[in-house]
């Protein structure tokens, strides 16, 4: 758990940087987006929301929790209010464009949402007591609609890119398959490296010698993998290597890994392959989806950076 803490502390801290930090006042309230206000009132529930999420899954020790000099609460209340001016810069972003609302999928939405909430007494005692209304809810499913109405246009925008895509899906390595030797001892992996660098059998010299139970009787194959399965110092080896190569020693926990690179795979080969169309459309949205985010976050910055945007911060300590 404390672990998981300190992952999301430093997510925070990296996350706080407010556009035209003002330590002022504003008559209370939170933050001038091009003159549209942020009431602290609005914040406020946005955050009461927010604070119960956290309480359901963590000890309510983790507001006083600190990170380079500020409290979880702190941090967590300055990430809110950097949401608040996106969705804001957003919307009104969308506004000047020929963005429409679909008004039937608003409509739906938001029954939706109030079904949910009559059908749990604590969540709507919940809202209740602090004043969360119809109206507030209406607002938060028009701001995701915002949102998702730029991630859509993006979306479009990439898979429009034929060009670009094919380039990816034909060039770049989605798969490897590898052997791996694992040895605890550094002399006994630097003597097995020369074995192989003067010709002995790669998968032999695994049965024979790996540490690794798992794959050692395997002849050290790992078998076909995408990036983020492996440790990041075997992965980054392992994708720059092209078939029939050997590295030289890795270092990892475990001990001391030697990777030979037996295949690699692009979206396109898998696409030719029985049985791996799914797998391949799977590949192509995942890094379609990354692109969207990439270019997500591109506008956002954009939009930010156009903006005349006030924080004032004294309002939400």
């Amino acid at each position: 758990m404390l672990k998981k803490i300190s992952a999301i502390l430093l997510s925070l801290v990296m996350f706080f940087s407010l556009v035209g930090c003002s330590a002022g006042n504003s008559n209370g309230n939170v933050a001038d987006v091009n003159g549209e206000i942020i009431s602290k009132e609005y914040f406020e529930k946005k955050f009461m929301i927010l604070e119960k999420s956290y309480n359901e899954y963590y000890n309510q020790d983790i507001w006083t929790e600190e990170k380079d000099g500020k409290t979880f609460r702190e941090l967590v209340r300055g990430r809110l209010l950097d949401s608040i001016i996106v969705e804001t810069l957003v919307r009104q972003s969308l506004d000047s464009s020929d963005f429409e609302l679909d008004d039937n999928e608003l409509e739906e939405a938001l029954s939706t949402y109030n079904s949910e909430i009559e059908s749990n007494e604590e969540l709507k005692k919940f809202y209740t007591d602090n004043g969360i209304d119809e109206e507030f809810i209406e607002k938060q499913i028009i701001n995701q609609f915002y949102m998702e109405g730029l991630k859509d246009t993006i979306r479009e925008e990439v898979k429009g890119s034929g060009e670009e895509l094919d380039k990816y899906y034909d060039e770049n390595v989605i798969e490897v398959r590898a052997r791996d030797i694992l040895l605890k001892d550094e002399e006994s992996a630097r003597d097995i490296l020369l074995k192989i660098k003067s010709g002995e059998d790669f998968e032999e010299l695994a049965k024979e010698n790996s540490e690794d139970p798992s794959t050692a009787y395997k002849g050290g194959d790992l078998g076909f993998f995408p990036k983020a399965r492996l440790e990041k110092e075997l992965e980054d080896v392992a994708f720059s290597l092209e078939p029939g190569q050997v590295s030289d020693l890795i270092k990892t926990d475990l001990g001391y890994h030697i990777l030979k690179v037996e295949e690699t795979r692009t979206i396109s080969e898998l696409e030719e392959i029985d049985g791996m169309e799914d797998k391949a459309d799977k590949y192509k949205e995942e890094y379609i989806e990354e692109k969207v985010a990439k270019e997500y976050g591109a506008v956002v910055e954009a939009l930010k950076s156009e903006a005349e945007v006030k924080s004032f911060l004294n309002n939400i300590k």
